[in-house]
């Protein structure tokens, strides 16, 4: 039950880096246009 529980968060800590990697990517893409406009 430990194991599930700590794969759990470990899977809840990918997405949460996931989430995080998309954002700053799409400010790096605004940014890009904002200099570009």
């Amino acid at each position: 039950m430990l194991n599930f529980a700590f794969e759990l968060a470990e899977m809840g800590g990918i997405i949460r880096h996931n989430q995080y990697q998309k954002v700053k990517f799409s400010a790096k893409i605004k940014i890009v246009r904002a200099c570009k406009s």
